[in-house]
């Protein structure tokens, strides 16, 4: 039982960290996502590349300011390895991503496609009502993965990027970039040494001068508490999307994560999840009178 509690804390604990900067991996069937059947490419000089990493790092650190501007609807799928070690789809929950007094407050809306019940869906009316009531008192502490996420803003900030290339992705052309730990980081930040074990490559859509992709993976054991708590394997692998929005904004669309972990030294378990975003809306100070008003009211 104790070591089931320390997977599923851990597992939390990872997820937290990575979810805000919409991180994947290939395993579940997303390789194929970066391909086109398109594959007229630009014979064309590249651009300078430093010069292209800073346009870069400006406009995600925007987009990223951008994202907190807006309501959302995630989609979190579940998934398990048969014995054949595919991955089969265990269960997914959808959940309504709105903003209230400054933090990020959902609402799980459905569960494996089905909407709530109306006896659950009161049971979880009720937990946000909950939630307002503590903001609006000063009382309610965001968890982890409201104020801890790892952003592509941090990747293309502390990671060294090396070759690049051009490809097509939608249909678009892309200047792909590969990037690995960078020997010279100086920063003793807990985040930041976890970034630095990474590698892999970033797609750039050319004409916006947007992250369309980010596909890596951890290439060193990642500790928690010096591995005496927990350890994320090497291997453990990931992928993010990111794409125009109907007002031809970027935001994320989707991410994919596959991590190997152990707990306690002894446990070790395997964490397999994708996310898509969708149903963007701008969330204003009226928007978050609508939040309040109908929980509050009952």
């Amino acid at each position: 039982m104790k070591k089931a509690i320390a997977s599923n804390q851990f597992a939390g604990f990872i997820l937290g960290i990575l979810l805000g900067c919409c991180i994947l991996s290939p395993p579940i069937a997303t390789t194929a996502r970066a391909q086109s059947a398109d594959r007229i490419v630009k014979n064309e000089p590249l651009p300078d590349l430093n010069a292209l990493l800073v346009r870069l790092r400006e406009n995600q650190q925007a987009l990223e300011q951008l994202r907190e501007k807006y309501a959302y609807t995630e989609t979190t799928t579940q998934y398990q390895l048969d014995k054949q070690g595919a991955a089969r789809e265990k269960g997914s929950e959808t959940r309504e991503m709105t903003i209230y007094r400054g933090h990020r407050v959902w609402r799980t809306i459905a569960k494996n496609g089905q909407p709530l019940s109306t006896k659950d869906q009161a049971k979880e009316d009720r937990r946000v009502e909950k939630i307002i009531r503590d903001l609006d008192s000063g009382r309610w502490a965001p968890p982890l993965d409201n104020q801890r996420r790892v952003k592509l803003s941090a990747l293309l900030r502390v990671s060294r990027f090396t070759i690049a290339r051009r490809e097509r992705f939608r249909q678009r052309d892309m200047i792909v970039i590969d990037f690995e730990p960078n020997p010279n980081l100086k920063s003793a930040d807990y985040y930041d040494s976890f970034i630095n074990k990474l590698a892999g490559a970033i797609w750039v859509d050319e004409r916006d001068l947007q992250i369309a992709r980010a596909e890596f993976q951890l290439v060193e054991a990642f500790k928690v508490g010096g591995g005496a708590l927990a350890a994320m394997k090497p291997g453990s692998s990931f992928v993010a999307e990111q794409d125009r929005i109907n007002d031809g904004i970027w935001l994320p669309s989707y991410d994919e994560v596959s991590i190997g972990a152990r707990a306690m030294l002894v446990a070790n378990f395997d964490i397999k999840q994708k996310f898509t975003y969708d149903a963007y809306r701008r969330f204003d100070a009226d928007s978050e009178e609508k939040l309040k008003s109908p929980v509050a009211d009952k």
